[in-house]
Formats: structure tokens, sequence, C-alpha cells
């Protein structure tokens, strides 16, 4: 198989991947074709999927972020609660991302 048949290959196992909302192996295969892009460049729908990869897997993460930010401005967390979600758990998994 030679490096354009992989990389189709690839792409369409990303897009079942998409559907089957595993955003944590559609980034490692769309890594997998950027690699490649040296050779071929991306089209369009492969940028566009390799945006959208990294997108939804950093949009948990995010939402989290928000929510307890959200939270911690307001003052609705109990003092005790507020130890157990505290900010730096959801800013270290987004700088691991």
């Amino acid at each position: 198989m030679d490096a354009s048949e992989e990389r189709g290959w690839l792409f369409r196992w990303v897009k079942s991947v998409q559907e089957a909302k595993q955003y944590e192996e559609m980034v490692r295969h769309m890594t997998e074709i950027a690699h490649t892009a040296l050779d071929y460049p991306l089209n369009s729908q492969e940028r566009t999927m390799l945006y959208s990869a990294f997108q939804y897997l950093i949009e948990a993460p995010r939402r989290s972020w928000r929510y307890f930010s959200n939270k911690k401005e307001d003052d609705e967390i109990q003092p005790g609660a507020l130890a157990c979600i505290k900010q730096g758990s959801c800013s270290s998994s987004l700088r691991s991302l």
C-alpha cells in the first residue's frame, strides 16, 4: 500500500471514529495524516477534520473549566467542595492536551 492509499484509508477510518465519538483516537490518526503532509499537502476535508479532532478533544475539559470557574465566581460552591474541584485539575488536563 503506497502512502496516498494509506492516507485515504486512515481518513476513512477517522470519519468512522468521529461518528463513534472517540476523539483521542481521531486526533492520533489525523496527526499521522498530517505527518504525511510533507509529501502530499492536506486537502480541505483533511484540514477541517484535523481542526475538528482537536476541537472535539478539548471541548469537554473547556466546558468543565467554564462551569467551575463560574461557580467559583458565584460563590455557590461550599468551601469543602472547592478543595475537591480545584482549578488546577482542570487547567492541568487542558495543558496535557
